[in-house]
């Protein structure tokens, strides 16, 4: 029975409803892993709920939404700090080992969109025909791997996905892929890494005509190819940046710097009134390799691969 003009209050009520629906689910086994271990790990925040409630003993639609409101920024900040912490640990639990036939096509278009991985790509010792390489990281992601041939041309497509909306924060963590691709193979390379270092040892690879590699969160190091016509962009938003160019090889890069980075240029280098920055001898009749270079927040290396 309630008082003449007091309100019913609601919250306890569906708060105890919610809880019986979700144990029943969770008893039926039909509760997804990934919202259970999610509720799980939550459950505290009834206690900090309680608490709120009872500092606030006349409640009306101003606090009720500045509780939610709180309770809202305390759980992202939580599961921001969780898996911020988690993602520096090495994961090793899920291994996949990648072999791919190019079916002798005479251009590959090797594509790479990474979430949160450490790269690393270099030549093998001999001509295969095949790309092969290794992943090993979390169970909560994995690689998707197609290869299709449209005449001459083949494009090989790498992609991490996540196994789960909510990744299980116990199995979360860093994921390394190791690619090791065909001396003499012709190959345009597209990378998009979000976070994770990039190394890149093209020395021996026959990179043409372009070389596309972003990441967000981490270091970018590219050996370059003693090879010819090169059009390339590279660059990290927070992390530094290193290019290292055969001597032998005229180039021609344009320098994007951001908040408090450094900038090393290899002596006998020389800039241009556009602001490009040419290797020693440089004749605007060679063929030449181009790159863009960037570092958001962060240093830009440029080296001889000698140095």
């Amino acid at each position: 029975m309630t008082v003449l003009g007091q309100k019913r209050n609601y919250f306890w009520p569906l708060l105890l409803i919610f809880i019986g629906v979700v144990m029943l689910l969770q008893a039926l086994g039909v509760m997804p892993a990934y919202l259970w271990d999610l509720l799980v790990r939550l459950w505290p925040l009834l206690l900090i709920i309680f608490g709120l409630a009872a500092l606030v003993s006349r409640r009306t639609p101003t606090t009720v939404a500045l509780l939610v409101i709180a309770v809202f920024a305390l759980v992202v900040v939580v599961f921001a700090a969780g898996y911020t912490r988690q993602a520096l640990v090495v994961a090793d639990a899920n291994r996949q080992t990648i072999d791919v036939d190019l079916q002798d096509a005479g251009d590959i278009a090797l594509t790479l969109d990474l979430s949160l991985t450490e790269l690393t790509i270099d030549a093998q010792e001999e001509a295969t025909g095949r790309v092969t390489g290794e992943f090993s990281g979390s169970t909560e992601n994995a690689l998707d791997v197609s290869y299709t041939r449209r005449g001459t041309q083949g494009d090989l497509r790498i992609t991490e996905q996540n196994v789960n909306p909510i990744p299980l924060l116990e199995d979360f963590g860093s994921n390394r892929l190791t690619l090791h691709l065909p001396p003499e193979q012709p190959m345009t390379l597209d990378i998009n890494g979000n976070v994770g270092n990039i190394t890149l040892d093209l020395s021996r690879v026959d990179v043409r005509p372009r070389l596309d590699v972003r990441a967000s969160l981490g270091d970018v190091t590219v050996t370059l190819p003693d090879a010819g016509s090169l059009i390339g962009d590279i660059a990290t938003g927070q992390g530094d940046v290193r290019v290292h160019i055969p001597a032998s090889i005229p180039v021609v890069i344009k320098i994007t710097r951001g908040v408090g980075g450094g900038l090393q240029i290899p002596t006998g280098f020389q800039q241009l009134a556009t602001g490009e920055w040419i290797t020693e001898g440089f004749r605007m009749d060679e063929i030449r390799t181009n790159l863009n270079v960037g570092a958001t927040f962060g240093d830009i290396v440029i080296a001889y691969i000698s140095e």
